[in-house]
C-alpha cells in the first residue's frame, strides 16, 4: 500500500498543486457519463483517465472486488490483485506530475452495502485526498432513459436477464414490461441493480461520511442540461483542474443522443416478420442490426421516443426515491425541487 505522506509533506503537496490525487467518478448512468468520460476526462491535460479499468487485460473490466481489494482476506485493504497493484501504480505516477487520476464506472453506484463499504474504505485509506463525484438525474427521466438504453442493447443479445422473461430478440416490450422484470427480480433475495441505484441519496451519504463531506461532489444532469458553463466550473473546482481548458473540451459535445419512434416501430416490424427473418438479424453484426433499425437516425424530422409509464410505475418510482431526494437536498444543499425533482 502507497503509504500516506506525513503532514508536512501534505503541506508542500498542497502549496504546489491543491489537486487531490484520485477521484471516483461512480455515476449514475444516463446522466451525461460518456460525455464526461470520453470529452472531458479522457483528454484534459491535468487529469490521468483510468477509464473504466480495462487497462490491464484490454476489453475486460473486473469486478469492485478486484480492482480495490483481495476478497475475504485478512487484510482486505491492501492491494494484493494485479488489478489494485496496477492501480495505485498509475495513480503513483501521475501524482508526481501533479495530475489527478480519475477512475469513472458508472456500476459502482449500485453496489451492494458490503462492498460499497469495502470500496469506501479502501479508497480511503490508500489515497491522498481522494474524492467521489456522483452525477445525479431526476428519477423518472432517468429510468426511462435506461429503459430505452436496455430495449436499445438486448436487440444486441444483452441482458440475460430480459431474455430469460422475454425470449430472444428482436423484440419490442413496453417500460411498465421492463420496469416490473427490472424490480421483481431477485438474486438470494437482494435488492436489483435498478434499486440500489435509485438509493443514490444513501450512496452520496455514506461516502460523505467516509471521505468527508467535502471530498463528495453531487451533482445534476439538469444543470448539465441547462447551464453547462456553471456545471464545468464547479466540477473543475472540486477537482482542482483548469476551467477553460474543460469548457472547451466539452461545450456542445454530446456523445448519446435520444432515441426516436424510427427503431420502436421498426423493432416492432420485425417482431411481426417471419420466424427466419427474426433469425437472419440475430447472425448479423451489432453494425448491420443498428443500421436496421434506423438506431442512429438524427432526422429533423423523427419524433423524440418517449416512454409510456402508466401512473402505478410512476407513483412507485417516485415513492422509492423521495426519501432519497431528502437526503441530497438536506445533506448537500442542492435544490433539487428547482430542477424538477419530487422531494416531498
Amino acid at each position: 500500500m502507497i503509504t500516506k505522506p506525513d503532514s508536512q509533506q501534505s503541506v508542500t503537496i498542497s502549496n504546489r498543486t491543491d489537486r487531490p490525487d484520485f477521484c471516483l467518478h461512480i455515476g449514475m448512468p444516463k446522466t451525461g457519463t460518456t460525455t464526461l468520460q470520453h470529452c472531458l476526462f479522457y483528454e484534459h491535460s491535468q487529469v490521468n483517465y483510468l477509464g473504466k479499468f480495462n487497462l490491464i487485460r484490454p476489453g475486460i473490466r473486473p469486478p469492485a472486488t478486484q480492482l480495490f481489494y483481495k476478497y475475504d482476506d485478512k487484510n482486505p485493504y491492501q492491494p494484493t490483485t494485479d488489478e489494485s497493484k496496477a492501480l495505485l501504480k498509475l495513480v503513483t505516477e501521475a501524482r508526481r506530475k501533479g495530475h489527478i487520476s480519475i477512475l469513472s464506472r458508472e456500476g459502482l453506484c449500485a453496489l451492494p452495502e458490503f462492498h460499497r463499504e469495502r470500496v469506501s474504505t479502501f479508497v480511503q485509506k490508500t489515497f491522498l485526498a481522494p474524492r467521489v463525484l456522483l452525477t445525479i438525474r431526476e428519477p423518472l427521466s432517468f429510468v426511462e432513459s435506461l429503459y430505452f438504453q436496455q430495449l436499445k442493447g438486448y436487440q444486441f443479445g444483452r441482458y440475460a436477464s430480459i431474455q430469460k422473461t422475454l425470449g430472444l430478440p428482436p423484440r419490442y416490450f413496453d417500460f411498465d414490461q421492463w420496469f416490473d422484470i427490472q424490480t421483481t427480480l431477485k438474486v438470494k433475495q437482494k435488492p436489483t441493480v435498478l434499486l440500489r441505484q435509485l438509493k443514490f441519496g444513501e450512496t452520496a451519504l455514506h461516502y460523505a461520511r467516509v471521505l468527508g463531506k467535502a471530498n463528495v461532489k453531487v451533482m445534476l444532469f439538469e444543470q448539465l442540461q441547462s447551464n453547462s458553463d456553471d456545471f464545468y466550473r464547479e466540477l473543475c473546482d472540486f477537482m482542482k483542474i483548469d476551467f477553460e481548458e474543460a469548457n472547451q473540451l466539452s461545450k456542445d459535445r454530446i456523445r448519446n443522443f435520444r432515441w426516436t419512434e424510427v427503431p420502436l416501430n421498426r423493432i416492432k416490424q420485425y417482431q411481426r416478420s417471419f420466424a427466419i427473418r427474426r433469425w437472419y438479424f440475430r447472425q448479423r453484426s451489432k453494425e448491420w442490426r443498428e443500421k436496421a433499425l434506423g438506431i442512429n437516425s438524427t432526422s429533423e424530422n423523427s419524433q423524440k421516443a418517449k416512454a409510456n409509464i402508466s401512473p402505478e410505475f410512476k407513483e412507485k418510482i417516485l415513492d422509492l426515491t423521495r426519501s432519497q431526494c431528502q437526503i441530497i437536498e438536506s445533506e448537500f444543499n442542492i435544490p433539487l425541487r428547482d430542477y424538477g425533482y419530487t422531494v416531498d
